[in-house]
């Protein structure tokens, strides 16, 4: 077996580097601009981690990896450290990328800093909760893992508290959606009256005029037309829970699915912003 003749060093890569090295990036797949807003976004936060996949160049001089990373320093206008390969021989990009991607229940398994009954569930939720229901931020853009793990170490109580009253998916009615908004109201409502919220939903069995009015609500969730994914549908659904549970904790009746205009169940320090466009 031949001794490999790449090199790898530790360098503080400035966006004047970077500039200079995606001149060489000429053969490389197609760039994806959402997962370097990504990037970018955890590198300005400080959330951006070094790890041993940095970036390569061939024995050709050519970029052949971590175009992404030198494309988020540019962006993010920060200077990080990167590991970085030159002499990779050509063949080296049969295996480059290929293996299994890690989800973020395998990140926070592994790690084991956070214990969930359902890390699966909960990931999901916590995704949904930093979002108001939907996996991106206010621009579409995909959380980033370092910005999951952030919630779900935060939230971990209110995340939890959730699942415990939300044991299982139950055709529609324990999706992230519904235990983000739950999640949400734990740090603010009475938890009485939040377990009968979840209590209704689950069971079916009402007792009260507001709690007939969950019926509605159950029985949207359980249509299968509503299982649907995308921003959109994420962000409709999300602020229907939102609305059927505020009209719940006030006693009040609503006659009509219709969606919260604004977010609800502020986090700890978090501030109200409004939303546009929200039609009932």
């Amino acid at each position: 077996m031949n001794k490999p003749t790449f090199k790898t060093k530790l360098v503080l890569v400035t966006p004047a580097k970077a500039t200079e090295w995606l001149q060489n990036n000429t053969k490389n797949r197609r760039l994806r601009p959402r997962y370097v807003e990504r990037l970018a976004s955890d590198m300005t936060s400080g959330k951006y981690i070094a790890t041993h996949q940095g970036v390569a160049f061939g024995t050709d001089g050519i970029l052949v990896d971590g175009q992404h990373r030198l494309e988020a320093i540019v962006l993010s206008g920060t200077s990080q450290w990167l590991l970085v390969t030159t002499d990779l021989p050509p063949q080296a990009l049969l295996v480059v990328d290929d293996g299994v991607k890690r989800s973020m229940a395998d990140v926070v398994g592994i790690m084991d800093e956070i214990s969930f009954t359902d890390l699966p569930r909960a990931t999901s939720v916590a995704t949904a909760i930093a979002g108001s229901g939907t996996a991106s931020d206010g621009n579409g853009v995909k959380r980033t893992k370092a910005f999951q793990h952030e919630y779900m170490a935060k939230h971990q109580k209110a995340i939890q508290w959730a699942l415990t009253h939300f044991p299982s998916k139950a055709r529609g009615l324990g999706r992230s959606l519904v235990l983000a908004v739950v999640a949400r109201a734990y740090y603010t409502q009475p938890k009485e009256r939040l377990a009968r919220f979840c209590e209704v939903l689950m069971t079916g069995t009402p007792n009260t005029a507001a709690e007939i009015s969950l019926i509605k609500l159950r029985d949207y969730l359980m249509r299968s037309d509503t299982i649907k994914v995308g921003h959109k549908a994420a962000t409709v659904t999300y602020r229907i829970v939102e609305a059927h549970l505020n009209a719940f904790l006030n006693n009040k009746v609503l006659v009509r699915n219709i969606q919260a205009a604004n977010e609800l169940f502020l986090l700890p320090g978090e501030k109200l912003v409004a939303a546009a466009n929200v039609a009932p």
